[in-house]
């Protein structure tokens, strides 16, 4: 039985000092949320925005745990006016990063299930995410993927959304939590 999982609570703030703090601009940086590891491809992320001749900024939430290594390289592959670490971010900060940000994108190489896309699509912003399994777990479009293998399939995405960038509503009643919670309990009740 798959029983996906569910995403808390959304509220869309409308305060501004966090990412007022991070030298950003409402609508105007791509925002990628996740640890600070090689299978999260941040590096390819980084790499392809480099290309894209934008003012928007590029934003990425997330902690270094023991990628050390891994997060210096990443420094080091685009300049530091065109990108925010905005390090483990969570609470009002996260729901700040996530409420104004002009588009979304998951790079990871591979994944379990994207909790953090879940929460991309719960604030309504438009995504780009790798073609990988897990990202058709949930209900996106054709040109809402980027091939991992070719770097110009992600830039020519990322100038894609940009161009047309704009809220979007999804369906993502199947991740209700209570939706779940009913299914887990009827599971459990089968048993008896």
């Amino acid at each position: 039985v798959y029983i996906p999982n569910g995403i808390p609570d959304t509220r869309i703030l409308q305060s501004l000092d966090f990412i007022h703090s991070l030298g950003l601009e409402r609508k105007k940086y791509i925002l990628a949320v996740g640890r600070i590891t090689p299978e999260k491809g941040f590096d390819l992320l980084i790499k392809a925005f480099a290309k894209v001749n934008t003012d928007y900024k590029l934003v990425i939430a997330g902690g270094v745990e023991t990628e050390i290594g891994y997060m210096e390289e990443l420094k080091q592959l685009i300049k530091p006016e065109r990108i925010v670490f905005a390090g483990f971010t969570v609470g009002d900060k996260l729901s700040q990063l996530y409420s104004n940000a002009g588009l979304f994108v998951l790079s990871s190489r591979n994944e379990g299930f994207p909790i953090v896309l879940l929460e991309a699509m719960a604030y309504g912003l438009d995504v780009l995410v790798s073609d990988i399994p897990a990202t058709h777990l949930v209900d996106l479009n054709k040109d809402d993927y980027f091939d991992l293998k070719d770097e110009k399939s992600l830039v020519q995405g990322i100038i894609r959304k940009l161009t047309n960038n704009s809220s979007r509503a999804y369906n993502l009643i199947d991740f209700d939590w209570k939706k779940i919670t009913q299914k887990v309990y009827q599971i459990y009740q089968s048993l008896r």
